[in-house]
């Protein structure tokens, strides 16, 4: 067993005490060999089934290579610090306010939908040293009142948190792969969305449950602090009056199968300092 997966059966433990299980009867995660059919899920369990044992859980992980593990449908590459999932095309026009919702996250204002688990994912990230910013999101004061005021998030973890998001599908019996940015228009200008990257903001608990698992929302183009990832772009903060739209001669047809692959982001300018 490799450090790197050592430290990921760690974490899924630690993620099943922070759902609320005692550490003796936190689930033990499954290491299977390649091709394995049998992954489970690691989720915020509904409310029906709160009661239930801990038996229920127990996290597969396969080891696909030297670097490479899956976790349930989520593909890690632990050198080039890699993520791939599967999605499909989910609106090829139309009103987006998210990029990445499962069955039932905001469909009607997605781009794209997927069947993966959110802890998978959010696991993923933290095993790939990810580090979550959430300067995106405003400060409140002691009633619980926005105050104006954004974190004041340290320029190394801003770096950290920054991703490239690419979009990945076959056609015409060829592999194309873009950034997903070019699958964007912001109708006020009607031009793309700008190049650039997206930010890993993680997500939270509430009462034991994975947020982003319980809404099905992982991606956003409008800010929400539910997500695990977020746009940071300009454009978002111009009064509010962008919208965002699909582009429609651009994203292939609705229901195409389309992989999302999450990589450090390059080619950010030096952050300044805090």
């Amino acid at each position: 067993m490799t450090c790197r997966l050592a430290i990921l059966l760690a974490m899924l433990q630690a993620l099943a005490f922070a759902q609320g299980q005692p550490p003796a009867a936190a689930a033990q995660p499954v290491v299977t060999p390649t091709g394995s059919d049998n992954p489970a899920a690691v989720a915020a369990k509904p409310a029906a089934d709160a009661a239930k044992p801990a038996e229920a859980a127990k996290p597969q992980i396969e080891k696909l290579g030297d670097s490479k593990y899956r976790i349930g449908g989520v593909t890690v590459d632990a050198k080039t610090r890699e993520i791939r999932f599967p999605t499909k095309v989910n609106m090829d026009k139309g009103l987006l306010e998210y990029i990445i919702c499962k069955q039932q996250g905001k469909l009607h204002e997605a781009l794209l939908v997927t069947e993966i688990n959110a802890t998978h994912l959010s696991l993923a990230f933290t095993l790939l040293r990810y580090l979550p910013s959430p300067e995106l999101f405003g400060l409140r004061d002691e009633t619980g009142h926005p105050n104006g005021l954004y974190p004041n998030v340290p320029a190394a973890v801003k770096a950290s948190a920054r991703i490239a998001v690419e979009v990945e599908w076959a056609a015409d019996d060829k592999t194309h792969r873009l950034p997903i940015n070019e699958w964007i228009q912001l109708s006020v200008k009607e031009t793309g969305m700008k190049s650039g990257p997206w930010l890993y903001t993680g997500s939270d608990f509430y009462e034991g449950k994975f947020i982003p698992e319980m809404s099905g929302d992982l991606a956003a183009i409008m800010v929400d602090q539910g997500c695990l990832i977020n746009y940071p772009g300009a454009d978002n903060v111009d009064n509010g009056s962008q919208v965002w739209y699909g582009y429609p001669k651009r994203i292939p047809a609705v229901g195409t199968p389309v992989t999302v692959i999450i990589t450090p982001y390059t080619n950010t300018r030096p952050l300044p300092k805090p």
